[in-house]
């Protein structure tokens, strides 16, 4: 809203709708940009950040698992009892990142796989 100065007339138009002056305009406050807290630009004189694990950790905890490793676990979880006894332990098994979260996926798929056996069986005998 802008006030005419040569009338007195509010008025929201480029022109006074009283005496037909041309209004002033307004300056609009730019919208104020807030900083992104999460990233800051490093310059020369800031300290790199430091990485969230250790070289030691990495190498301790995260590492990979070979092919014939994936293969060997699987015959061994097939095994009747010791098997799934070393399918519990290294679903909780904090030495290797890795396995512990591929174990873990494979609990998902078997609790997929039941969901969806229920689902059929419910089907199938109602």
């Amino acid at each position: 809203m802008n006030t005419c100065p040569n009338c007195g007339t509010v008025s929201d138009g480029k022109f006074c709708p009283h005496c037909g002056k041309l209004m002033p305009v307004a300056a609009e406050p730019e919208p104020v940009q807030a900083p992104n807290p999460t990233y800051t630009v490093p310059t020369p004189e800031m300290p790199p950040e430091e990485p969230v694990f250790s070289e030691e950790e990495i190498a301790a905890h995260g590492k990979l698992l070979k092919p014939w490793q994936y293969f060997g676990y699987s015959i061994l979880f097939l095994i009747p009892v010791i098997g799934w006894i070393f399918f519990l332990v290294y679903t909780f098994n904090k030495k290797n990142m890795n396995r512990r979260n591929w174990v873990r996926s494979i609990w998902c798929g078997l609790l997929v796989l039941v969901i969806l056996a229920l689902i059929g069986a419910i089907l199938v005998f109602t």
